[in-house]
């Protein structure tokens, strides 16, 4: 694998020694991420922002261009990560939650998967000019009252640190971690 732009997770899924085996192949560590849990009716309250207005989006490509730049996906993996989206089933348990500014930019993201009566949350993100607003915390929020109506229990995500700490503002807990790495 070597050369091959892939990223290892090695977490409480992966079996006993996967890490130390990968490494002993020539895997380095990238970082480690926590992952992160709420019971969603103990989850903390985050008003949203004036002027922000957090909806569903169906339009992929639009959304998948706004989180590919908060998450460090190349202009030339956008269009993999358009083909990836678009292969989720259309039954409702994948939410694309777009928030927008009054111009209609897309200023804010949250993917919401409802499966097994958990919601997971990927791609929580703010565009960088726009951060520090409150913004990734509304975003969670919105995901969070969608995962309630749906009488979903609990959410779950893995977090970047620049997430962590609006994630235990609104009382997301450290379960466990994600170890990455690559070749």
């Amino acid at each position: 694998l070597d050369g091959v732009p892939r990223v290892w997770w090695v977490g409480p899924d992966s079996d006993a020694g996967t890490a130390d085996a990968l490494a002993s192949l020539g895997a380095v560590p990238i970082m480690t991420l926590p992952i992160m849990a709420v019971p969603v009716d103990q989850a903390s309250p985050a008003p949203v922002p004036a002027g922000l207005r957090i909806t569903e989006t169906t339009d992929v490509d639009e959304f998948v261009t706004a989180y590919a730049r908060v998450s460090g996906i190349p202009e030339a993996g956008v269009p993999a990560a358009i083909t990836r989206e678009r292969s989720f089933a259309g039954d409702g348990t994948v939410v694309r939650l777009a928030g927008r500014l009054d111009d209609g930019r897309i200023v804010g993201t949250a993917v919401a998967w409802v499966s097994h009566s958990l919601l997971t949350l990927y791609y929580v993100g703010t565009q960088p000019e726009h951060r520090r607003q409150g913004i990734g915390a509304a975003m969670t929020r919105a995901a969070l009252d969608l995962a309630r109506e749906r009488g979903v229990r609990t959410a779950a995500l893995t977090s970047t640190a620049i997430g962590e700490p609006v994630y235990r503002n609104l009382g997301f807990r450290t379960v466990g971690t994600f170890q990455l790495l690559s070749f």
